[in-house]
């Protein structure tokens, strides 16, 4: 995929979570294979509220797009430490909180 197309992908993501993360969001990340995205988000704990907004930022980047797009999410649930920072994130960081 087309470094234009992912950072097309990357604002209309950053434009979908304007406001709906909360402290306990660590991560967020993409990665595009196709038409085929992927959104991984980090938790510090779990959150079915923090769940509802991820699923919430789906629909709002879904609405964002000129045509049919698969979109998948992960959330993971840790307290770990990233050993290398972002880039132990999978796909591309859009966003990290500032850690200790």
């Amino acid at each position: 995929m087309s470094l234009e197309y992912e950072n097309k992908v990357a604002l209309e993501l950053i434009q979908a979570m304007l406001g709906a993360l909360s402290s306990n969001v660590r991560a967020v990340s993409f990665q595009c294979n196709g038409r085929r995205i992927e959104l991984f988000f980090v938790f510090e704990k779990e959150s079915s509220t923090d769940r509802e907004e991820a699923d919430y930022i789906l629909v709002e980047f879904e609405a964002l797009q000129s045509g049919p797009v698969d979109i998948e999410h992960h959330i993971k649930v840790t307290e770990e430490l990233f050993p290398n920072g972002v880039s132990s994130l999978k796909g591309r960081p859009l966003y990290a909180r500032k850690e200790n």
